[in-house]
């Protein structure tokens, strides 16, 4: 009879054969992670830390905006887009994407 230690895992014929220490490690270590990092969330006030937050959390800080969006066939899109107070009109498929007019907060040009 082998041991815990030596004992394997095989995959059949031809497979990897595991050390059946090495799955169980594998496992322990994993559900340590998990435990650490829900402590951690918990600790936190359900909160995300900082550091795993995006750049920018506040939807009114955002540089671009899409104004309105209508699809004219399937597979093709045009769509209002603004950026730093200027405004995009642009076609779009599945492959490309162009430029059909761009304004300054006025009219299409």
């Amino acid at each position: 009879m082998e041991s815990l230690f030596v004992a394997a895992v095989d995959f059949g014929s031809g497979g990897p054969s595991v050390p059946l220490l090495r799955i169980l490690f594998a496992l322990i270590v994993g559900t340590f992670a998990a435990f650490i990092g829900a402590l951690w969330i918990k600790r936190a006030g359900g909160q995300l830390p900082q550091f795993f937050r995006r750049v920018s959390d506040d939807e009114d800080q955002s540089r671009i905006a899409l104004l309105q969006m209508k699809r004219i066939r399937p597979g093709w899109d045009v769509a209002l887009i603004e950026c730093d107070e200027e405004q995009y009109f642009v076609l779009m498929s599945q492959t490309q994407a162009v430029l059909l007019g761009q304004s300054s907060k006025g009219g299409i040009r």
